[in-house]
């Protein structure tokens, strides 16, 4: 799946109109001081393209799957950049 995107915090990112749950990242929520500072950095990336890999799962009415945008892993620029980090037991794909 490729397209721009299009709304983001930190963990789950929108791609062509599609909600996506990052897997194997977990980020802390919005509203809490550093969710918001994770969403913050993430929202660098609005606009940019991002090719995703579907895990298969779905959670919260998100597809699962892991991202790049711009040819970059997202999650791991989240986990190096900001407050998140692995979320070993849904790492399907052993990627961290």
């Amino acid at each position: 799946m490729e397209q721009a995107v299009l709304g983001c915090d930190g963990d789950t990112i929108t791609v062509n109109n599609v909600p996506i749950r990052l897997a194997a990242l977990d980020c802390p929520e919005r509203g809490a001081q550093k969710g918001d500072t994770a969403a913050r950095i993430a929202q660098q990336f609005l606009g940019l393209q991002a090719a995703c890999e579907l895990t298969g799962a779905k959670t919260y009415d998100r597809l699962v799957g892991y991202c790049e945008v711009n040819g970059a892993d997202f999650g791991a620029y989240m986990m190096n950049n900001s407050f998140c980090k692995v979320w070993e037991k849904c790492d399907v794909w052993d990627r961290y």
